[in-house]
């Protein structure tokens, strides 16, 4: 990943999820991650790469990065969804408690 482009062709093929502010940045977060990273062998590269890509393909790791990016972006979203939860267990309380007083009564 040397350019703009080969972040673009990444980003497109879902391998990728930026989060950073400009392609030129996640470029050079990409050069400059090799510059340091010594692999042995290419066999040891090849297995890296496999299980990489195993990574990417299991459904749960998908539906995270979905349902972070999409529905929990911000911490607003995340306050008003433990708000939502909160609030519907304390209805399922409040019906359960309900339901019992006029069962005993």
């Amino acid at each position: 990943i040397k350019t703009k482009k080969d972040v673009d062709i990444l980003e497109e093929r879902q391998v990728i999820d930026l989060m950073v502010e400009s392609k030129e940045d996640a470029a050079n977060i990409f050069k400059n991650l090799n510059k340091y990273t010594v692999c042995e062998t290419p066999l040891e590269h090849n297995k890296l790469r496999h299980r990489l890509k195993a990574y990417t393909m299991r459904s749960w790791n998908k539906w995270n990065v979905m349902l972070r990016r999409d529905y929990f972006g911000s911490p607003w979203a995340i306050i008003s969804f433990i708000a939502a939860v909160v609030l519907l267990g304390l209805a399922a309380v409040q019906t359960i408690a309900a339901v019992r007083s006029t069962k005993w009564d």
